[in-house]
């Protein structure tokens, strides 16, 4: 197999993992060689780091991660489809959003998604068990030191979606609820009036300035891989799209 081309400033990690460096303390980790090129976040703060998704099922992602990290490491799922919960069982912390239909998945401390928000059956994926260490509340802080992200409820994609934003550096870790490509708002769980009305309050809140990381790349065989990195123009035009859409349902 041809290795897939990279942007300068990439390097692959091994044989399937390629990581970008996006500041000092932020690094994306791709997978150019799966057919849905996932991106996941890793962000290093000077007590903690996190982990925002934690890769498809195709290989161990925490060794691209130790090299870097030198604190206590906590993962957060986006949501809850298999191609964001591989190698979740490898984390020893792992938050979720406090939503009550992941509430519902969960039983004495562990949580195992059910089919229909996991849809593990796209790729014959059986479930995950692992274990709740800390249920994170939507709008809630995540204290990093040094840095520290919010957990906003982004329904739309999935009922039980949610992103990052970061003030500080202007960004927002958006997982699927944006990226290059065609967004997928037809699956078990998608709702088109969820989607706009939480692009339309992203929009009110996002500064113009802000630069938003999506979880999968669009590149085509001969062009290189990075990062999906999109502005806020890309958001507006999501919404006006998903208000077209609901105008012509009306």
């Amino acid at each position: 197999m041809v290795a897939p081309k990279l942007a300068p400033g990439l390097v692959f990690e091994d044989d399937w993992y390629a990581v970008e460096q996006i500041d000092e303390g932020t690094f994306a980790i791709g997978e150019p060689l799966y057919y849905q090129q996932n991106w996941s976040y890793l962000l290093i703060g000077e007590e903690r780091a996190l982990m925002f998704d934690t890769g498809s099922f195709s290989q161990d992602i925490t060794k691209a991660i130790q090299r870097r990290v030198d604190v206590p490491l906590i993962a957060l799922p986006s949501h809850m489809h298999f191609d964001h919960l591989g190698n979740v069982h490898r984390f020893d912390h792992v938050c979720v959003a406090d939503l009550p239909m992941l509430r519902d998945c969960e039983t004495d401390g562990w949580l195992t998604p059910t089919e229909d928000i996991f849809l593990g059956s796209y790729e014959d994926r059986e479930a995950p068990r692992f274990s709740v260490s800390e249920w994170l509340a939507l709008e809630s802080w995540i204290e990093l030191g040094g840095r520290r992200v919010q957990v906003v409820h982004t329904p739309g994609h999935s009922a039980d979606s949610v992103s990052l934003l970061e003030p500080t550096k202007d960004r927002m870790y958006a997982a699927d609820f944006l990226y290059n490509g065609e967004v997928y708002g037809q699956t078990p769980g998608a709702d088109l009036a969820d989607y706009l009305a939480a692009a339309e309050a992203l929009i009110e809140r996002l500064p113009g300035t802000v630069s938003i990381y999506g979880a999968h790349g669009n590149v085509a065989e001969d062009e290189a891989h990075s990062a999906p990195s999109m502005d806020r123009q890309v958001l507006e035009a999501l919404a006006r799209t998903l208000a077209s859409v609901r105008d012509i349902c009306a």
